[in-house]
Order: structure tokens, then C-alpha cells, then sequence
């Protein structure tokens, strides 16, 4: 009886050390943004959408927009950072960088900053059967403005964030100060909050002849199709306009901040 006893507990006990070295599974979730918005942090690649829909935290990530994402032929690579579901607001990041969100830095010599206000276009598409999570553009606007609080001015902006099948892409010309890239995604997301019809949405500055240096956008997309807003992001790069859309609002007096001239005179 007690060979039998201990033949038992040595199962157990092995059974138990087994279970206790089992390696945990990879975390399909990209580095966490905190730290790869620090100087010299490291950041995730991924090569594979079915790698960023996997993770269901909020993940940051850029890419090559004239790069498909919807050819197969298309080698994909986007670099990517993820905010876990129970951290800080990530939001905080950009109060480290606020002294660069209205400046010069990293401009020519000869730049100036220039003061006005613009008329931006609104624009919705399945505005009478889709409406778009207002928690999930609140989680990625978030997590795009901690990353435009980092970025130098005078630089264009292509990004990207993912929040449950929600995608939003914001892109700014050179010319456009990361503050009012910022504060635009305030402004867009209080549009939102007020009127959240669609399965996409989008506001614009573009048209009148501006080059893609003056020309900014917000594209949203509550289906999780990245390739409709890397088009988005790159019609805008090309200095173009959203055109196809089933309503369009006129949103006034918008304070805008822009830095001329981008390169040297002379």
C-alpha cells in the first residue's frame, strides 16, 4: 500500500513540475508604447494582419502607405506599439513633449509659425445603418496624440491605431504643427461623441490647390478594413480629397497652426 501511496505522489509531484515550467505562449501584442516612445525605444514589427488583429490591446503602428496592404504580393511590415487595457491613460505622454507641439524645432532657420482659422470638411459613409464605437476612437485617438506629443515639427505625419475593429489613420503634411494635429483628433472625436453614425468618417483639409504639406486628415473605419484607410492617408499624401462619402458637414472657424517655409529660401 504505501509503494502504491508513493508511486502516486511521484506522479503528482511530476505532473506538477511539468505544469510549473510549461512556457507561457507569445504575446501576439506588439511592445508596450510606453516605453517605445522613449528615447532610442525599440518597437515591434509585425508582417501579418491577422498578428495586429490578434492583439486586443490598443496598438499604434506606422507603415509604408503606397505599400497595399491589400495586394498579396505586398511584403508587409508595420512598426508597431501597443497600450495595455488597465494602464494609465496614455494620454500623459504628450505633457513630456508639450514644448514642441507649437514650435519651431526642427524646422529651417527662416520658419515661422503662422496663426489662423480654416473650414474643415466632414465626411460619412452607411450613415443610416453603421454607427462607430465611441470607446475604441477614444482609446486610439488617445494613443495617437501620446505618439504626435513626440514627434518634431516640420515632419510629415502618417500613423495609425487599432481599437477593437475600429482603424483610424491621421496624416499631416509637413507644414501642419503636431499641436493642431492634435487637437483636430479632440476636435474630431467631440464630433463623434455628438454624432457617431457611420461604418466610416473622416474630416479633411485639403482641395483649393494646397499642396500635401498643408493638407491633413482623419480617417475612421469601424470594420476593421486597414486597407480603406491606408487609402485614405495616402489620398491625402497626394495631395487628393476623400470624394466617395453619403453626407458632408462643414466644420467652421477651426484654429489652425502651420510652420512656412519648410525648406531653406534662396
Amino acid at each position: 500500500m504505501a509503494i502504491i501511496s508513493l508511486s502516486l505522489l511521484s506522479l503528482f509531484l511530476h505532473l506538477q513540475s511539468a505544469v510549473a515550467v510549461k512556457p507561457t505562449p507569445p504575446s501576439p501584442c506588439a511592445v508596450s508604447c510606453q516605453s517605445a516612445l522613449q528615447e532610442g525605444g525599440l518597437w515591434s514589427q509585425i508582417h501579418d494582419l491577422r498578428q495586429l488583429n490578434a492583439c486586443d490591446d490598443t496598438t499604434v503602428f506606422e507603415m509604408a502607405i503606397y505599400n497595399k496592404v491589400d495586394d498579396p504580393n505586398t511584403h508587409l511590415t508595420l512598426k508597431a506599439c501597443s497600450v495595455p487595457k488597465n494602464s494609465a491613460s496614455v494620454r500623459r505622454e504628450t505633457a513630456v513633449a508639450a514644448d514642441i507641439s507649437s514650435s519651431t524645432k526642427g524646422c529651417t532657420d527662416e520658419a515661422e509659425i503662422t496663426q489662423t482659422k480654416v473650414d474643415l470638411q466632414r465626411v460619412v459613409r452607411d450613415a443610416s445603418d453603421q454607427t462607430i464605437s465611441l470607446d475604441d476612437v477614444s482609446k486610439a485617438a488617445d494613443a495617437l496624440s501620446a505618439h504626435l506629443g513626440k514627434e518634431t515639427n516640420c515632419r510629415t505625419t502618417a500613423l495609425f491605431a487599432k481599437s477593437g475593429s475600429t482603424i483610424i489613420g491621421i496624416y499631416a503634411g509637413a507644414a501642419i504643427q503636431k499641436g493642431s494635429a492634435m487637437a483636430l483628433l479632440d476636435r474630431f472625436s467631440s464630433e463623434l461623441q455628438s454624432d457617431p453614425r457611420g461604418s466610416q468618417a473622416s474630416v479633411q483639409l485639403c482641395g483649393d490647390r494646397r499642396q500635401s504639406s498643408l493638407v491633413t486628415g482623419i480617417f475612421v473605419d469601424n470594420r476593421g478594413n486597414v486597407s480603406a484607410v491606408q487609402e485614405a492617408v495616402r489620398t491625402w499624401s497626394d495631395a487628393g480629397c476623400i470624394t466617395n462619402y453619403d453626407e458632408e458637414h462643414t466644420i467652421s472657424e477651426v484654429d489652425w497652426i502651420a510652420t512656412h517655409p519648410l525648406y531653406p529660401l534662396g
